[in-house]
């Protein structure tokens, strides 16, 4: 069960555990009144109102939650021509990483978030290459980094995302050969080879290779 399961499991639980309570709530609030209970009517009262803001509180969360995924399938890998290429070698940080930087969580082990940064080398940011956000995957493989990316031109290369941990030290790589139009907003998945360890990931960086 991936994250946006459990997610829209744990919505659609809040959903009707708020109705229950209501109801609940509705019948200590009737009793209390019909048998001039006041501690009973006062407690429905008291029950009803907290059933009320968790419906409310579930319907926005929801609604939410539910715009995203959309949003991530409707916009999710747009591209053509992409070719995977894994690496797992260790190789040195270069120094030619823009400072300016997004962040966002990913999902590892146990669907538990860790927190990352990502940032452009500078000749991935001249050739109108942004990246916007980093996104939940829409696929169950936890070795794949998903980023939501505009290309202010179209695009054809190879594009390389290598992850590091908090000491700088390379922890894979991940190259995808792909060509694209111009476009905003597309949501593209960079994987991992499965035998890379990024359990301790702390950014990631994205480059070009260069063209031969």
């Amino acid at each position: 069960m991936n994250g946006n399961m459990i997610s829209f499991f744990t919505i659609y639980l809040s959903f009707i555990l708020s109705i229950l309570v209501g109801l609940t709530g509705g019948i200590l609030l009737t009793l209390g009144l019909i048998f001039k209970k006041r501690p009973m009517w006062i407690s429905g009262i008291v029950v009803l109102v907290v059933a009320l803001f968790t419906f409310i509180g579930t319907i926005f969360f929801g609604a939410n939650k539910l715009v995203k995924f959309l949003e991530g399938k409707k916009h999710h890998a747009p591209y053509s021509n992409v070719y995977y290429q894994n690496d797992t070698t260790t190789t040195a940080k270069t120094d030619t990483a823009k400072i300016i930087e997004v962040s966002g969580s990913i999902y590892l082990k146990n669907n538990s978030p860790t927190y990352i940064k990502a940032s452009s080398e500078k000749s991935v940011i001249n050739k109108g290459i942004e990246i916007v956000s980093i996104e939940n995957t829409s696929t169950s493989n936890k070795k794949t980094i998903s980023l939501k990316m505009n290309f202010e031109n179209d695009y054809s290369g190879t594009l390389i995302l290598s992850a590091y941990d908090s000491n700088e030290s390379s922890l894979a790589t991940a190259e995808l050969k792909i060509k694209i139009k111009k476009s905003k907003n597309y949501v593209i998945d960079f994987r991992f080879n499965q035998s890379s360890d990024i359990t301790f990931i702390d950014h990631i960086i994205l480059s070009e290779k260069p063209q031969s």
